[in-house]
């Protein structure tokens, strides 16, 4: 793995887990009832997994009342999941201009600009202040990710390493152990995971990213079984469900692999990764022309994911 495509990857791991959004009271003015009523139908289309119709929803919410930080940041986090990072990213910057919560916006805001390798930004942004323990932690964990972007191993391990020493957290650990993996110390980055997991047991990408380093080391079933874990942790996670069902492509458990790319198509319908996947099962069923039609809409995916590809993982 590449240096710098683990800021992508980190990043991805973050969108792909299908971050909950919903009503935070975060703001004390008086918002519009009608921008709460849509604030309120986009959170069912959400829970549904219809993104697009949350979008929407959520768009009327924020030009009904421009106040309604609640729904501007979940606009953010939507457009997020959706792939349009550049409204994402304006959306979650107007929220915490707004005064919308910083220790649950900042990192979601940094997020947005990593995916697009703004790591400049995110150093400029988002300087080592007092901000309290906690947020504190993620903001250098955040600064670490930018270092590692840019190639800057060592000032990136640092700040990494300055986020644990003020608050332990999952994020930092698994970092660690991305940056462990991409040096191929497999050991240290099973040992960062266990740390992970230590801090947050219920920590989802943790139990993915053991899962990437268990099938790397061979151990299908021990792979398998991290992520069963942590699709029981969250169904919805769509990183864990794209690797199980890569991993069973391997092992030749097609009703498998068919059953985690639908489910991820009903959550993201225009996932790549899922749609090649449908793709491979119409194939192996002999359903060879609606299998092509599928691989034409996303040619320029496949011949980027083909021979190999493990979601979280590749570089």
């Amino acid at each position: 793995m590449r240096i710098r495509s683990l800021m992508t990857a980190l990043c991805m791991a973050s969108v792909l887990a299908g971050q909950p959004v919903g009503l935070v009271q975060a703001q004390s003015a008086k918002i519009d009832q009608r921008s709460i009523n849509f604030h309120i139908d986009a959170k069912k289309s959400i829970e549904k997994g219809d993104l697009r119709a949350a979008q929407i929803q959520l768009r009327n919410a924020v030009q009904r009342d421009p106040n309604n930080l609640d729904a501007r940041y979940d606009l953010g986090i939507v457009n997020m999941r959706l792939g349009d990072l550049p409204s994402a990213e304006k959306d979650l910057q107007m929220a915490l201009q707004g005064g919308f919560d910083p220790e649950k916006a900042l990192p979601d805001y940094a997020t947005t600009l990593l995916l697009q390798r703004k790591f400049d930004k995110v150093l400029a942004e988002f300087k080592p202040e007092n901000r309290g323990p906690k947020l504190e932690a993620r903001v250098h964990a955040l600064r670490g990710a930018a270092y590692l972007g840019l190639g800057q191993v060592p000032d990136g391990e640092r700040e990494l390493r300055e986020s644990l020493a003020i608050q332990p957290t999952a994020e930092a650990h698994i970092t660690l152990a991305r940056l462990s993996a991409a040096q191929r110390k497999r050991d240290e980055a099973l040992a960062q995971i266990d740390q992970a997991i230590a801090v947050d047991p219920k920590s989802v990408d943790a139990y993915v990213v053991r899962g990437e380093l268990r099938r790397a080391g061979n151990d299908g079933d021990g792979a398998r079984a991290d992520y069963d874990k942590a699709i029981e942790l969250n169904p919805r996670h769509l990183g864990a469900l794209l690797a199980r069902a890569d991993l069973s492509v391997a092992q030749n458990k097609i009703d498998q692999v068919q059953a985690d790319s639908d489910a991820v198509l009903q959550i993201a319908p225009r996932t790549p990764q899922a749609l090649y996947l449908r793709a491979l099962v119409l194939a192996q069923k002999g359903e060879v022309q609606k299998a092509g039609e599928i691989m034409q809409s996303i040619q320029a995916y496949a011949q980027a994911y083909m021979p190999a590809h493990r979601p979280g993982c590749s570089a």
